[in-house]
């Protein structure tokens, strides 16, 4: 998110509702390097809470890092894109 300069109340708003929709569905929506003024205007007005306080990140490695312990790793285990490193800590579903 490095490329965001600034969000309004309507743009903050349209985030947290849409986070709080994927998390419904049983996901999330994460941010990473995100600006310090976009970050201190969703916590001034207390959108970092409505999207997740544990889904805003420094850096993407760490955001990814963050996500996969969350994963279901029997999906894991038959995905063959394997592209993250954090992937390689999963074996392989055997096919049958």
């Amino acid at each position: 998110a490095e490329g965001i300069n600034f969000i309004d109340l309507a743009g903050a708003d349209m985030l947290a509702r849409e986070a709080q929709r994927i998390k419904k569905l049983g996901g999330g929506l994460y941010f990473c390097g995100l600006k310090s003024k976009v970050c201190d205007f969703l916590d001034k007005n207390h959108f970092t809470s409505r999207v997740g306080e544990y889904n805003f990140f420094t850096a993407k490695n760490e955001a990814i890092e963050w996500i996969f312990t969350q994963l279901d790793k029997s999906v894991c285990a038959r995905c063959e894109a394997r592209i993250f490193k954090e992937c390689a800590s999963v074996p392989m579903e055997k096919k049958s």
